[in-house]
């Protein structure tokens, strides 16, 4: 309902800007602010989705690991062919996990648009991602590696609860504090969890086991 209330007034706004007799400087300015509160309230709905414990059983599933994450990259092959990112994945072929695959593509596509807004290498501007996933006791092991600037350890824990961002990422890059929180909501409805760590080079890494 609140997605509602608040997305209708912003499909008037941007009507608006369009017949306005603004300059195409100021209706692509206001189009782009207008676009970042519908990708917030976009986090918020999912935030709130993952709370729900809700899993029907035809959805429930052996889902090929691989080709999800091949599936989710897909999205970013743009970002990859301009050279903002260099992404390489890692999983058997034969990888299967036992859960709803919409929630599995959830988990990976946050945790790669929290690498591209923060991890980018300081030295060449690029995000280097490395993503791959696992067998383990009971269940599946995801890990994604970025080169940037990482996470102090007393911030990791804080940063896994919704809202939450470093104070240096809090105006210029627009994120809402809820892509890590979902991941780790999703985790523990399938018994897991989800943890924040570092690279040898001091970039984040973000462990989720499911």
């Amino acid at each position: 309902g609140i997605s509602h209330d608040i997305r209708t007034p912003l499909t008037r706004l941007r009507m608006e800007i369009e017949l306005s007799s603004l300059d195409e400087e100021t209706k692509a300015s206001m189009a782009d602010d207008i676009t970042r509160i519908d990708a917030i309230v976009s986090k918020f709905v999912e935030y709130a989705r993952a709370a729900s414990s809700e899993r029907t059983a035809d959805r429930i599933a052996a889902v090929p690991v691989l080709d999800t994450l091949e599936g989710v990259r897909q999205s970013y092959q743009a970002r990859e062919q301009a050279g903002e990112l260099a992404l390489a994945i890692e999983a058997d072929e034969a990888l299967r996990w036992r859960g709803d695959s919409l929630d599995l593509t959830r988990i990976v596509a946050n945790l790669l648009e929290n690498a591209l807004r923060y991890g980018a290498n300081p030295q060449t501007g690029i995000v280097q991602v490395r993503l791959a996933a696992r067998r383990v006791a009971g269940g599946v092991e995801l890990s994604v590696a970025d080169q940037g600037p990482g996470v102090p350890p007393q911030e990791r824990a804080r940063l896994l609860r919704p809202f939450s961002r470093l104070d240096s990422e809090r105006s210029e890059r627009g994120g809402s504090g809820l892509g890590l929180a979902i991941v780790s909501r999703l985790a523990q409805r399938y018994g897991g969890h989800c943890e924040l760590g570092q690279t040898p080079r001091g970039g984040l890494t973000v462990r989720v086991v499911l």
